[in-house]
């Protein structure tokens, strides 16, 4: 897995979108950072539904999903991100 795009935004709640290449043939997009309570929260790709956001991806390795948004945390902040 490898970040294929990033985007830093820096407004308001949002901070950042990334695009992922999970090197098997998949690109998923619409990854995004967003502000929360004082801390950084990578959010998977979601599809709104009234008020709320449904994650349109599921993971059954908890692990793998972490890694990403670490990955993603890690390029943002190399992008000039807020720590």
């Amino acid at each position: 897995m490898k970040i294929h795009k990033i985007e830093v935004i820096n407004r308001s709640v949002l901070k950042c979108k990334a695009s992922i290449d999970h090197e098997d043939g998949i690109i998923t997009h619409e990854w995004k950072i967003i502000a929360k309570d004082g801390k950084l929260e990578v959010s998977p790709p979601q599809i709104r539904s009234g008020a709320d956001f449904i994650d349109i991806m599921e993971f059954k390795d908890l692990e793998a999903l972490e890694a990403i948004k670490e990955e993603i945390l890690r390029a943002y902040r190399k992008a000039g991100g807020e720590s």
